[in-house]
This record gives C-alpha cells, structure tokens and sequence, in this order.
C-alpha cells in the first residue's frame, strides 16, 4: 500500500476497532442492546483452504526413485521384482508426502518436514504416538 492509502486503511481500522471495544466494553457491564453499531460490518465468512500446489522441480523426484527401485528389484543373480502393491503403496505416500512438503524434489527433503507429515497425520486421525 501507498503511504496515503495505508494511513487512511490504519485509521478505518483503528476507528472499527475502537467501537468493537466499545461494545464489548457495554456487554462486559451487562448491556446486551443491540445498538445496531454491529450491523455495520460485514459477518467473518473464513475462505476455504485451497488444495496445496505442489511445484515441478528439476531435481529427483519421489517417482523417479520408486521408479528406479522397481527396476533395480529385478536386476541381480536373485533379483525380486517388487509387488505392485507395494510400488503402489510407495507412490500413494510419496504423493501424500509432496503435497504435503507443496514440492516433489526429493534433495530438499529435511528431517523436520518428515516429522511434521507424521505428526499431522497422527493429529487428523486422532492418534497420538506412545511416548
């Protein structure tokens, strides 16, 4: 914001804060009129969470990895190829995980981002680790 326009912003807010400490000020000594200075602003409607956007990178990717792993699961004297199942459990978490993390580079993966996934899964289950 421009110097003019942020000053007169600052005042609108300091004005709309002053009468809400107003009337919570009235209803802290038992005057619940309506006095109609509420009605004046808008209700708060909270904006709903957009799906996050997980960026291309130019790095190694989880997929490329996985990738790699499946290929290297039949190389060998006694190579087992993986289960599709499993490839498919891998790639399910690695994108759970990325848009998580809002990237698919794999090299700027750090060891707190991998604790935050965990404990927010556990949180929005409702299940809390035994300490």
């Amino acid at each position: 914001m421009e110097g003019k326009t942020r000053a007169k912003f600052l005042g609108l807010v300091a004005d709309a804060m002053t009468d809400a400490a107003q009337v919570n000020l009235a209803k802290a000594q038992g005057d619940y009129s309506n006095s109609g200075e509420t009605n004046r602003y808008p209700t708060f409607v909270p904006a709903k969470a957009a799906k996050p956007v997980v960026e291309e990178s130019t790095g190694v990717t989880f997929d490329a990895v996985i990738d790699r792993q499946v290929k290297l699961g039949h190389a060998g004297q006694d190579g087992t190829p993986m289960r599709p199942t499993t490839e498919k459990k891998y790639r399910c978490a690695t994108e759970e995980f990325a848009a998580f993390r809002g990237e698919l580079d794999i090299s700027s993966v750090t060891a707190k981002q991998a604790d935050d996934w965990k404990w927010s899964m556990w949180s929005c289950r409702g299940l809390m680790p035994l300490l």
